[in-house]
């Protein structure tokens, strides 16, 4: 660059290499302007070719025109390239920096078109992931059909459905639009097949029903381009720009018709609006969603911008517009490449007045909403429509299945737990019940947030209360204890609902108490119990769950019901009552002896008993520093219980007291009765149980699924002290 720098200057001063005067060397000058481009110094290269154009013009009187002539001002059309690339990649970081372009269209206000076209929804498909478009706009590779709005990509050969509720919406609330659009596709066929009249026509029926369309304004402002009538098409392109200030391609259609109609300057400004908005916009969807029509009608050269095909904008027009991305840009830098050249002051102005425009699009910040947003006409709400035909009340978080039917999150999934197949067609869904979790369909819940923005907060209202219900929910299946971990595998339907609903409540917690009685009735489980709380949650694919849980607090039962199918009921939490000072030394002595007898009894035990017990629990708590203050006691005391041969009975009765010294004496008699036990020859080898209760399956009625226990030592009265 410096090497030009001082060639530059050495021409300026009128030396030549054999040093007699002469005039600047017009290549070099043409070089030095490249290569100020490149760098990105657009205002000294602009000044660059407009003197070597100013210097080129004597010599080309006749103004020769392509690749190697040179335009109108004596400067090859071809060699501008590079100051066009770089005045597009300046405007389009100015407006990138502001990052208000293209947020310019609230997400509420979008939410109800199609995410690619950004038009009414014709044949819409909601994917898994929740999102809603025209069953065109899909695209993929691969047979995988790929998520305008997110990265979602669907199974190869996989089957998309019209979703039914989201149809039979838009065609009650936005049949004119939805007419207009047909009219629109067939106007963009004719267009295709070069019947430019034709389409026009089709083009102006479609504007008469939905005038507040971008799309259709554009389509006929390039359709109105082509057969030369230029003053219209920059009045639709103005419109289209109106109705849609952040969308490039309305920008791109006036600068094409202010160009025609010989004001550069403005199409200059309209041209790097286009490449602010388009170029730098992310990619909201595949350029795939358009038709790719030729535009040779217009005499459009079609050259690729240097980088290769930009991304594509939000909404690409098809049909009359429906051009390739490399072809429209490459389109755009030949327009800019084109415009004519002039004195440095009136070049500065005219860069000013284009950044100056550009800034602007940074402050659009969608206080002033696009004039083309879908709204509802409450006349046309029937809130029937918004009900799910399952539970008959406003849709809850709305999920639509692979077949097309709309219902409540939680409604669908209490069905899916006694049948795989859809409620209304009787689909099978056991694929979507292996997909989890599921996503709310998008679209459903925008609709209701705009049509009915009562009855859905009401709605709201009702499963918070639902969830709040008083009542601890309890699983009724074994005895847990506090502090260590209880894994779970929950198949049954009603305990998978209660499962759903601890986990999203947030409490993420529930009551665990042992059966006693295998006859039903709100007495059949234990007076005592422990609250688990949800660490880990794995759904499998039939639906069924496996719960990682981790005992907190005992519970006393003080009231029973029912909900749903499962229990619940209103509990006291238990805690440790203090040790009498002068029995604290006593108590300490205690537990340092039963500490001691628990670990050589651990220690006793085989490898494969030892490494299944920490598999399940883990290894054995340290004493803490001041287990006489804890509501609980030490917490090795419960781990050790959990792993002893007890009975069902006794240990509900342990978990039940509040005496720490009595749970010592308690493991203290245990483990003197397995030590005899194992002295005894006619007795058989007794050996702890790793599964003292069925945490791999677990049951409310769960006896038959436990395994054999030894002989149960004395119950808990007959140690007291």
């Amino acid at each position: 660059m410096e090497s030009f720098e001082r060639m530059v200057v050495d021409h300026r001063g009128g030396s030549t290499p054999s040093g007699s005067r002469g005039p600047p060397d017009l290549d070099l000058l043409l070089r030095y302007a490249d290569a100020l481009a490149k760098l990105g110094r657009v205002r000294e290269s602009l000044h660059a070719f407009d003197r070597a154009a100013r210097l080129a013009a004597p010599q080309h009187p006749h103004g020769q025109h392509g690749q190697h002539g040179h335009g109108q001002n004596g400067v090859a059309v071809e060699r501008l390239r590079p100051l066009a690339s770089a005045l597009l990649d300046q405007v389009g970081g100015v407006a990138a920096g502001g990052g208000g372009a293209h947020d310019a269209r609230p997400r509420e206000l979008t939410s109800l078109t199609c995410p690619a076209c950004d038009c009414v929804l014709q044949c819409p498909v909601t994917l898994p992931c929740g999102h809603t478009s025209c069953r065109r706009c899909l695209s993929g590779r691969d047979a995988r059909l790929t998520c305008p709005k997110c990265p979602y990509r669907t199974a190869a050969g996989a089957q998309v459905v019209t979703n039914v509720l989201v149809q039979r919406l838009v065609e009650r609330w936005w049949g004119q639009e939805l007419r207009a659009a047909l009219l629109r596709d067939q106007g963009n066929a004719l267009f295709h097949d070069r019947q430019v009249q034709d389409a026009l026509r089709k083009y102006d029926e479609a504007v008469l029903l939905a005038p507040a369309s971008p799309l259709l304004r554009s389509n006929r402002s390039h359709a109105l381009y082509c057969t030369g009538r230029h003053q219209q098409a920059l009045q639709d392109a103005d419109e289209a720009v109106r109705l849609r200030p952040a969308w490039g391609k309305g920008h791109y259609r006036r600068g094409a018709a202010l160009a025609a109609l010989g004001r550069y300057e403005e199409a200059l400004s309209a041209f790097c609006a286009c490449a602010a908005l388009d170029w730098r916009a992310p990619p909201p969807c595949s350029s795939d969603c358009e038709d790719n029509s030729s535009d040779d009608d217009c005499s459009a050269a079609k050259a690729t911008v240097r980088g290769g095909a930009r991304r594509p904008s939000r909404g690409g027009d098809r049909g009359a517009s429906g051009m390739s991305h490399a072809a429209h840009h490459g389109l755009l830098l030949q327009d800019l490449a084109g415009l004519p050249a002039d004195d440095d002051p009136y070049l500065d102005s005219v860069l000013d007045r284009v950044f100056q425009d550009v800034e602007k699009l940074k402050r659009l910040d969608g206080r002033d909403p696009p004039g083309d947003v879908l709204t509802v006409d409450p006349r046309l709400v029937d809130h029937s429509e918004l009900d799910c035909v399952l539970c008959c009340r406003t849709l809850w978080k709305p999920v639509t299945t692979p077949c097309g039917h709309t219902y409540c999150c939680m409604c669908l999934d209490r069905c899916l737990d006694y049948s795989y197949s859809c409620p209304l067609c009787m689909t099978s869904l056991s694929e979507y019940v292996a997909a989890s979790p599921r996503s709310v369909t998008e679209w459903v819940e925008a609709a209701l947030r705009q049509a009915a923005p009562r009855e859905l907060a009401l709605r709201q209202v009702t499963h918070a209360q639902e969830l709040s219900e008083q009542g601890l929910p309890v699983f009724v299946c074994t005895t847990a204890f506090p502090g260590v971990p209880c894994p779970l595998y929950v198949y049954e339907p009603r305990y998978r609902l209660m499962v759903r609903r601890v986990v999203e409540s947030g409490t993420r917690t529930f009551g665990m108490a042992a059966c006693v009685y295998r006859s039903g009735g709100p007495d059949r489980y234990a007076e005592f119990g422990t609250l688990l709380e949800v660490c880990d949650l794995v759904r499998m694919c039939d639906g069924s769950s496996i719960l990682s849980t981790q005992g907190s607090r005992r519970f006393r039962v003080l009231q029973r019901g029912e909900r749903d199918g499962y229990d619940v009921a209103n509990v006291q939490l238990l805690h440790d009552e203090p040790t009498a000072p002068e029995r604290l030394p006593g108590v300490r002595q205690l537990h340092a002896l039963v500490r001691a007898k628990s670990e050589l009894w651990l220690s006793s035990m085989g490898k494969e008993v030892r490494a299944e017990i920490e598999r399940s629990f883990g290894v054995m708590p340290s004493v803490e520093d001041r287990w006489e203050n804890s509501s609980d006691g030490p917490a090795w005391t419960w781990y050790l219980l959990a792993v002893l041969p007890l009975g069902p009975q006794l240990q509900v009765g342990i978990l039940s007291t509040t005496s720490v010294e009595k749970r010592l004496r308690a493991i203290d008699k245990t483990l003197d009765h397995l030590a005899q036990r194992l002295r005894t020859p006619r007795h058989s080898h007794p050996h702890p149980n790793p599964h003292p209760h069925p945490h791999p399956h677990p049951n409310p009625h769960p006896h038959p699924h436990q395994h054999p226990e030894p002989q149960a030592p004395p119950q808990l009265d007959a140690w007291s002290s």
